[in-house]
């Protein structure tokens, strides 16, 4: 999928010469679903849209959780960095991981079991 996605955004950028063709799409979708009320929304709702597709995919390969989230945090950052996702949900998506995970990182790193070890 991100594989077609990156093919397909290529071909938009060589074929008009525009490079603003990917960050028009947010507003595009505003536009057409919101009617230009809330940019916000907008990519409240690629980001998630996205997001959930690779996760979905993931979880049914049967991955294990670490793994998932860190590939959707790049996901995450990937998308903050174009511009589609804000900062804000970088941040808060971090501090939940942090929060999930921090005792199990503290016991590893202390000479506990190491995740997943029992």
């Amino acid at each position: 999928m991100l594989t077609a996605f990156c093919g397909l955004s290529a071909m938009f950028l060589m074929g008009s010469g525009r490079a603003s063709i990917i960050s028009d799409i947010p507003t595009e979708l505003n536009n057409a679903l919101l009617d230009g009320t809330s940019l916000y929304a907008a990519k409240a709702i690629i980001t998630a849209s996205i997001m959930m597709a690779a996760g979905l995919v993931l979880a049914m390969l049967k991955l294990p959780m670490v793994g998932i989230i860190l590939v959707l945090m790049s996901i995450l950052g990937a998308l903050t960095a174009i511009g589609w996702a804000d900062i804000t949900f970088l941040i808060i998506s971090c501090l939940l991981v942090l929060a999930m995970f921090g005792k199990t990182v503290v016991e590893w790193t202390q000479g506990g079991a190491a995740p997943g070890e029992k």
